[in-house]
């Protein structure tokens, strides 16, 4: 089980510990889609959490998208219980980067920002929004909540945009993230 971290209409994200093929642990999130997103409409992953990840592979690559690791499935719910959800199968969650430094939200809600600070995050989140429009994807929910913080001991190192929610121009809803977008 992970520490919640936030709750979205179509997600939940969650901090856990992940191990690599060198038995050391990370922290990562594992964004978990709630509701008729989480279920099977037939072989494979669900439609939702397909499209998904097909996005979040689109834009990897550029250094203000939120890096995916990868995508897990489990019989047991991220809270630790054995959720009646999962009676339709099992729970998936997708696997990002964690970035300690948390979303812009809260970062500028605890105090102000530098003006230098301030102009690498704008900075980053647009060069990460033109990245995915160029691969003619659109975001669909740029806010403070999704941009997430990377700190290099002092100042602003680099802004990412994360938990953003994009569409392909001409299909329905799906969502990726980092700027960490």
């Amino acid at each position: 089980a992970g520490s919640l971290l936030g709750k979205g209409t179509f997600a939940e994200v969650h901090k856990v510990n992940a191990c690599n093929a060198h038995a050391s642990q990370q922290e990562v999130v594992a964004k978990v889609p709630r509701g008729k997103r989480c279920f099977h409409d037939g072989p494979g992953l669900p439609k939702a959490v397909r499209q998904e990840v097909q996005m979040l592979l689109m834009v990897q690559g550029h250094p203000n998208v939120q890096g995916f690791r990868g995508i897990y499935s489990a019989k047991q719910s991220f809270s630790g219980s054995v959720s009646a959800d999962l009676q339709a199968g099992p729970q998936w969650a997708i696997i990002m980067d964690f970035y300690a430094g948390g979303d812009l939200w809260n970062s500028v809600s605890r105090g102000r920002w530098l003006e230098h600070d301030s102009v690498s995050m704008v900075r980053g989140i647009l060069l990460a929004l033109q990245h995915i429009h160029h691969l003619g994807i659109i975001h669909r929910d740029v806010k403070p909540e999704n941009a997430m913080i990377v700190w290099d001991k002092g100042p602003l190192k680099e802004d990412q945009m994360t938990g953003a929610c994009m569409a392909k121009i001409g299909q329905s809803r799906s969502s990726a993230g980092r700027a960490h977008v």
